[in-house]
């Protein structure tokens, strides 16, 4: 969705200055340019999303309330001098500390941003207004723009075209020879805020409450959000969420059944052909996979493990280290049949041959760009 935001905001503001661009061939080169090597770096993960979506029925995001989701601007402004990632509510979603300098050196020093620019500058003002609750959203609830589900995708625009002011701002910089101890010192300064904004986030998670009791499914996602999970309560939280976004259905199924599948399947509970639930003696999640420790049988039995299977040619199954036929029950988890002496089941998602060369695509098109950009930095350094 945010994907669909960003081309849809760049396609309109490559109408409106059509007339402007002087050299329309170059442009477009150099605008196909970067579709493609987007394309190349996000070619393992549009990949694997492809085939592993193909030919399932997919459970799709729940509409939100926008203008509940929309952000409160003051807690846009506080959250973002704070430079936090903390997670709570309205505080989780900013512009950044970095963003909000940039922003009022160009609101400031207004002949600091190139003619060119200027036009980035209202672009930046519009996209942040309209992540806010400034905006009237609920005009919007019951059209197809609902399905954004939260207002606050816009500030990935926010960012890019600040980003982009950003470079008019520290470019001057950059050109006077004077200043080279500031050169090397500005990217330090930017890792050891990145770096606080993370350990900030640590902290405040260690520090949350933990709580002994059941969320109701009608309780304040933002009130879940401020509360520790660990193996104690886990169990009790899973319980508040009944969105259950993006799991494979059968359309033949009522999805009441499938939604009462999936609160088993977020316990970690075994379900029997007659619909009658087991709790594994231990659950274990494992690189690409899970196992399952079964307590002692009394017989033979088919069970369906609390693991949803999207394409069965990606799985192995075994049982005690000996690999097992895999079937897939009706609300798309695994199948298989146990036996009285059988002690330990594990799963494991293995990526077809296609599935790992799109995402050495991806790996080895981040490598070259990174060392063409360090290389290319470098030489910047020396010329100065």
């Amino acid at each position: 969705m945010s994907l669909v935001i960003v081309t849809f905001f760049f396609f309109i503001i490559l109408i409106l200055n059509f007339k402007k661009i002087k050299n329309i061939l170059k442009s477009l080169k150099c605008l196909f340019l970067a579709v493609g090597l987007f394309f190349i770096l996000a070619f393992g993960f549009i990949y694997n999303l492809l085939y592993t979506f193909h030919g399932n029925s997919i459970k799709t995001p729940a509409v939100t309330n926008l203008q509940q989701s929309a952000i409160n601007p003051g807690n846009l402004f506080e959250s973002s001098l704070s430079n936090s990632i903390s997670g709570f509510g309205g505080q989780t979603y900013n512009v950044g500390f970095v963003a909000i300098i940039i922003l009022l050196l160009i609101l400031f020093k207004k002949n600091i941003v190139i003619n060119h620019h200027k036009q980035v500058v209202i672009w930046t003002l519009v996209s942040l207004f309209i992540s806010t609750n400034l905006f009237p959203w609920f005009l919007l609830q019951t059209t197809p723009f609902a399905i954004i589900q939260f207002p606050w995708r816009f500030l990935i625009i926010a960012n890019f075209f600040i980003s982009l002011l950003g470079v008019d701002v520290i470019t001057p910089i950059f050109k006077l020879k004077k200043n080279k101890i500031f050169i090397w010192l500005l990217p330090i300064f930017l890792l050891l805020l990145n770096l606080s904004a993370v350990d900030q986030f640590i902290d405040q998670r260690q520090t949350l409450p933990v709580v002994n009791f059941t969320l109701k499914s009608t309780d304040s996602a933002a009130h879940a959000h401020q509360i520790k999970v660990n193996n104690s309560n886990y169990y009790r939280l899973t319980k508040l969420n009944n969105t259950s976004d993006y799991i494979p259905l059968d359309d033949k199924i009522a999805r009441p059944a499938d939604i009462e599948i999936f609160h088993r399947v977020i316990n970690h509970r075994g379900i029997l052909q007659n619909g009658h639930t087991i709790k594994f003696k231990r659950v274990i999640s494992i690189p690409n996979g899970m196992k399952y420790k079964i307590s002692e049988s009394s017989g033979n039995y088919r069970i369906s493990l609390p693991f949803y299977i999207y394409n069965k040619k990606n799985y192995v199954v075994k049982i005690d280290h000996h690999v097992v036929p895999l079937r897939l029950s009706k609300y798309k988890l695994a199948n298989v049949k146990i036996f009285k002496n059988d002690r330990e089941i594990q799963i494991n998602y293995v990526p077809t041959t296609w599935q790992k060369i799109a995402i050495s695509i991806s790996v080895v098109g981040a490598i070259v760009v990174l060392v063409f950009a360090i290389l290319k930095s470098v030489g910047r350094l020396i010329k100065y």
